[in-house]
């Protein structure tokens, strides 16, 4: 496994309909992604709408879960 401090380019996600872009910078060898399969739509957004099944993510660089496999 590398041992690097150097922060780069981990992910780039892009929506195609509205154009936006979310790019994730690390040092951490490897990103976990997070979905919103479970969001409850009976908890109102931040706007007064309803979140739906699916309507989010979260990124958070980690190391591998199986690190000390390594």
């Amino acid at each position: 496994m590398e041992n690097s401090e150097e922060i780069k380019l981990a992910v780039t996600l892009l929506e195609e309909e509205k154009g936006r872009v979310i790019e994730a910078y690390t040092s951490e060898p490897a990103i976990h992604l997070y979905t919103g399969n479970y969001l409850d739509s009976n908890i109102p957004s931040k706007s007064g709408g309803k979140y739906f099944k699916r309507a989010g993510l979260c990124l958070e660089a980690w190391h591998f879960p199986d690190t000390p496999n390594h």
